[in-house]
């Protein structure tokens, strides 16, 4: 994902914070230039998460 960034932006300094955890699926924050200096202190912020959820819902996958 890393080298994919790089290659479309054109900024050679790209790094990712992780995953925000196993159950978000979908989630990898990328930091590009000088904010990659920035990932130490993402990966100690808090996180919080919101979620639409719907009851009686079906679906065929």
């Amino acid at each position: 994902m890393v080298a994919l960034v790089r290659r479309l932006s054109g900024v050679r300094r790209v790094g990712h914070g992780g995953t925000l955890d196993p159950f978000a699926a979908g989630v990898l924050p990328l930091f590009l230039g000088t904010a990659t200096r920035l990932v130490e202190y993402h990966l100690a912020d808090e996180k919080a998460y919101r979620a639409l959820v719907s009851f009686g819902a079906r679906s065929t996958t």
